[in-house]
């Protein structure tokens, strides 16, 4: 598969709760444009889908189709959310 980047941005954007997720990375096989990837969070050996290059999401929902523990929601706050992709990594709370 070969990724294309949209001309505009999507209207909605995947929105990923480290904490919920169990590492099975449904959504990252299921994402069109292999822009989830799995990677290691604040805690050692724990990974988690996390969108590395945003630019390339079209808003289709697949990788929350994907996820049965509801750890990937898309959320309007789109700037939001390419905000938090581009400038962190994933943490899961602790304590």
């Amino acid at each position: 598969r070969r990724r294309v980047k949209p001309k505009k941005p999507p209207k909605q954007m995947p929105w990923v709760i480290p904490e919920m997720c169990e590492g099975c990375a449904d959504c990252v096989n299921r994402c069109p444009q292999q822009g989830l990837v799995m990677v290691e969070t604040n805690v050692s050996g724990v990974y988690v889908p996390w969108l590395l290059a945003p630019e390339y999401c079209i808003g289709c929902g697949k990788c929350t189709e994907g996820c049965v523990m509801g750890a990937i929601v898309m959320t309007a706050y789109v700037d939001m959310a390419l905000e938090r992709f581009r400038n962190q990594r994933p943490v899961i709370a602790v304590g």
